[in-house]
C-alpha cells in the first residue's frame, strides 16, 4: 500500500532526550501495530550522543522501518520534533513521544478515521 515512490503511508516520528528505557518501549509499541506500512524516525536530541542513541541504533538494526536521524546540537523539544517531521516520507505523520505507548490498533484506527473523516 506504499506510495508509487515506495514511501510509507504513515511516518511515526519519535523525538527523544535522555530516556532510553522509555524510548525502547515507545518504539516497540509502534512496531507492534496492526497497520504495518510505516516508517519510524527516531530523533535523539542529546549532544553528545548518549544511551538513547545506542538504543535507537539497536532498534534500527532490528527493523528496517526504523531510521535514526541526528540533530546538530540540542534543539529542545519543539525543535527536535520539527526536525524529525522534516525527515518524514509518509503521506501522514504521527508524533509519538518517548514516554508514549500505542495500543496495537492505534495507527490503523487513526488512519481509517482520517480517510473516512
Amino acid at each position: 500500500m506504499a506510495g508509487s515512490d515506495g514511501a510509507p503511508i504513515v511516518s511515526v516520528v519519535v523525538p527523544t532526550y535522555r530516556r532510553p528505557e522509555m524510548l525502547e518501549r515507545a518504539v516497540v509499541s509502534v512496531l507492534g501495530q496492526d497497520f504495518r506500512d510505516i516508517e519510524v524516525i527516531i530523533c535523539d536530541d542529546e549532544d553528545p550522543p548518549g544511551e538513547g542513541r545506542l538504543v535507537a541504533e539497536r532498534l534500527a538494526a532490528r527493523d528496517s522501518r526504523v531510521r535514526v536521524v541526528a540533530n546538530e546540537g540540542v534543539r529542545g523539544q519543539a525543535g527536535n520534533l520539527n526536525f524529525a517531521m522534516s525527515r518524514a516520507r509518509g503521506a501522514w505523520i504521527k508524533p509519538v513521544f518517548d514516554d508514549d505507548a500505542l495500543e496495537p490498533s492505534c495507527l490503523g484506527r487513526m488512519l481509517a478515521a482520517a480517510v473516512m473523516g
